[in-house]
């Protein structure tokens, strides 16, 4: 079932608001990030001062259900009113280990950009023939039982697009990801990082994501030191299946 339909939103009571209100909202489970030029003890009282003494009910039960390895389907359209078609390319990844978690999201992105980043041919190909407009958004998102990347823009024809990247993942994988590109990538890669401690905004952002993925930001700088060409060929095999792949396509 769809949630955030009419359907779901009308069985919504007072009863349920609060209940979600009174297990969640408490200081039990809260965590707060604070970046910027102050005294950590006198800010610490100061936020001490404000939280409000709620007890807590008991541990929190999440309930999931359980993500299925296998795609639904491989193409998804829908119709809005949009100028230009937009499409995201999903891949299903394998979840891994989770002391691994953070070298495996440093691979994939070096992959993505070798990909179809701004420097890539793909993209270069794909800008010249009409395909793309702009780079494409390209993540990874990952938790404890579920990981997926995606890959976004706005295109004419979102099928020439996906089948342009679906080429390329067989080309590399059967070529291997070429080393001129693995270290070019990776030291950009290394860049933005560094980049990332310059903006207090970003510093707290960063750290309260990683904080609720249960790593430590700072993993980040010394795993991209450990990760070799083997590591990126491994990762790609594993994780950038062509029958784990999808695409969705908004059109008029």
């Amino acid at each position: 079932m769809l949630h955030g339909t009419i359907e779901t939103i009308s069985k919504i009571n007072k009863d349920i608001l609060y209940k979600c209100y009174n297990t969640f909202y408490t200081p039990s489970n809260m965590c707060i990030v604070v970046c910027g030029d102050f005294e950590p003890e006198i800010l610490i009282k100061e936020i001490e001062k404000r939280l409000i003494k709620k007890s807590t009910i008991g541990d929190i039960q999440r309930i999931a259900e359980k993500e299925e390895k296998k795609i639904v389907k491989e193409l998804v359209e829908q119709k809005m009113s949009v100028t230009n078609p937009l499409f995201t390319i999903g891949i299903k990844c394998e979840v891994g280990d989770q002391f691994e978690k953070v070298k495996k999201h440093i691979a994939i992105e070096i992959i993505l950009n070798i990909l179809i980043g701004e420097s890539s041919e793909t993209f270069k190909e794909l800008y010249e023939a009409g395909f793309l407009f702009n780079v494409p958004d390209l993540s990874y998102e990952f938790g404890n039982d579920y990981a997926h990347i995606l890959i976004s823009e706005k295109s004419n024809n979102p099928e020439e697009v996906y089948k342009k990247v679906k080429e390329k993942i067989k080309e590399l994988m059967l070529n291997g990801v070429p080393n001129n590109d693995f270290n070019r990538i990776k030291k950009m890669i290394y860049g933005e990082y560094i980049k990332e401690y310059d903006d207090v905004s970003e510093i707290a952002r960063m750290f309260l994501s990683d904080f609720m993925k249960g790593l430590n930001s700072f993993e980040y700088l010394e795993e991209i030191q450990k990760i070799d060409l083997n590591y990126i060929n491994d990762v790609l095999k594993k994780n950038f299946k062509k029958e784990k792949m999808v695409l969705s396509v908004v059109r008029k």
